[in-house]
């Protein structure tokens, strides 16, 4: 199956996924620091097994976003971070809800591939998106 990764979707795709990816990063770094505070560069790149540059960028944004403060003995979470990490799992479920709601056509482009190769049917479209084995879990959990 091929899938044109010159297209504009394929490109949104590509970019959904690296903000989520670096919202993530974000996420686990300010819980890393909310756990080992304070905590500086070093000690949090070796502790995540990230590179140094990438922690700094992550401690850079989360400061200008207010959720961490330097010290000088490293990096604090301030009570807007704890608020933020008391309530992400809503804002999660809330998005999750919007990509489960009917008449999302993204994933409906899924279920109509996942349903395709289910039913042992190999003629997807060469532009279909590409298949990932959550996408089949989550196909086989909104049918039952």
């Amino acid at each position: 199956m091929k899938y044109r990764k010159q297209s504009s979707f394929f490109r949104m795709l590509e970019k959904l996924k690296g903000d989520i990816q670096l919202l993530d990063r974000h996420i686990g770094v300010m819980k890393a620091v909310m756990e080992h505070e304070p905590i500086g560069i070093v000690k949090l790149s070796l502790l995540m097994d990230l590179p140094y540059h990438r922690i700094r960028y992550s401690l850079r944004v989360l400061e200008q976003m207010g959720y961490i403060q330097a010290s000088p003995a490293g990096a604090v979470t301030t009570v807007q971070a704890r608020k933020l990490l008391g309530g992400l799992g809503h804002d999660v479920d809330e998005l999750v809800a919007l990509l489960l709601a009917p008449g999302v056509q993204l994933l409906g482009l899924y279920r109509e591939a996942v349903a395709a190769v289910l039913d042992g049917d190999a003629r997807v479209a060469d532009d279909a998106p590409p298949i990932s084995l959550l996408a089949l879990v989550h196909a086989d959990s909104v049918a039952a």
